[in-house]
């Protein structure tokens, strides 16, 4: 199933479990318990946000620490945008200097794409975001490769909070197959859950709606659903696109 991802945190010891939404999460769980008789405490599914500006900005930063009596020092000047939708994160470096060793250039890159997994204010992710380095202040005494870490991650974060930090959240597509007579009662559930209709298409098993809409808001679906249609409905749901969380970066619940 390469839909199924897994990964252990380090720091709560949790085993933390990833799929398409909470059905194939519930049927992976239960394999789990009954097929291979794991004996496990499942928590409530969480859905992965991610983080990215409303603008862009240019920042000049520099970092420097006395470590082991020796100063380090960086200087680092990047400019921070957003791609369009879809593009993913990217990195560009306009310097080209040879008194600059190479190992300074790939201390500046890991320092932003370590940036772009640790996210900007909560941790999550970054998306589609695009950094491009001006100009890198190097000084062949005092400047190292964990000083141009630092100050990348340093710079990368300032320029952020000067772009405007942005939650996007996780929009999938889901199709809704019932009887013609429950079309009425699918809609109206898939819409109060901030669901867009976007077709309709009539086939021998049935009437399938076409439509989008938050993760965050498709838990319980499955169940509700059934009720409202007797049981004889059924969807499947798949990964579209990020967009901008309604509600602010102060509220990441519904």
């Amino acid at each position: 199933d390469p839909t199924f991802t897994s990964h252990e945190d380090v720091e709560t010891g949790q085993l933390i479990i990833s799929g398409m939404g909470e059905l194939h999460l519930d049927v992976l769980v239960t394999r789990m318990k009954d097929d291979f008789g794991v004996k496990a405490n499942v928590g409530a599914p969480q859905v992965t946000y991610r983080e990215s500006v409303s603008a862009s900005a240019e920042v000049t930063s520099q970092w420097s620490k006395l470590l082991a009596g020796k100063e380090n020092s960086a200087g680092i000047t990047l400019e921070l945008k957003r791609n369009e939708q879809g593009v993913g994160n990217t990195y560009s470096c306009e310097v080209h200097n040879a008194e600059i060793p190479e190992e300074i250039y790939e201390a500046v890159k890991n320092g932003i794409e370590n940036s772009f997994a640790s996210g900007i204010k909560y941790g999550y992710p970054c998306a589609d975001l695009s950094v491009i380095i001006k100009k890198l202040d190097y000084n062949e005494i005092n400047g190292t490769a964990f000083a141009f870490t630092a100050c990348a991650a340093q710079a990368f974060d300032e320029a952020a909070e000067k772009a405007g930090p942005q939650i996007l959240e996780p929009v999938m597509n889901v199709d809704i197959t019932c009887p013609v007579e429950f079309v009425g009662d699918a809609i109206s559930q898939i819409t109060q859950r901030g669901g867009m209709i976007s077709g309709q298409d009539s086939k021998a098993s049935g009437e399938i709606v076409h439509c989008t809409a938050p993760m965050a808001k498709m838990f319980g679906f499955s169940t509700n659903l059934r009720s409202v249609t007797q049981g004889r409905a059924s969807f499947s749901m798949e990964f579209s696109h990020f967009q901008l969380k309604q509600g602010g970066l102060d509220n990441l619940g519904y």
